[in-house]
């Protein structure tokens, strides 16, 4: 997403999909709630990154626990809290 906003030729989905150990559809679901989350304004403070970071941190432990990507890529930001 960040690649996306600042540079004028992007990366290919899939490529970065695939760096990250991803499928582009996992990658694209990401992008979504990340836009969402940030109500998409992508100019975003230090303290909203830092607090979105420490979040997302969070979570991945969390699913990662349990086991599943499926399982972190399937819950709402309801579930998340």
């Amino acid at each position: 997403m960040g690649h996306t906003y600042v540079d004028d030729i992007p990366f290919n989905r899939a490529d970065c999909a695939k760096v990250g150990g991803l499928t582009s559809r996992e990658l694209a679901q990401l992008e979504l709630e990340t836009f969402l989350q940030l109500d998409f304004d992508l100019f975003v403070t230090e303290e909203t990154y830092v607090n979105m970071k420490k979040n997302l941190v969070l979570f991945a432990r969390h699913a990662e626990a349990l086991g599943s990507r499926k399982y972190l890529l399937a819950m709402s930001p309801a579930e998340q809290a």
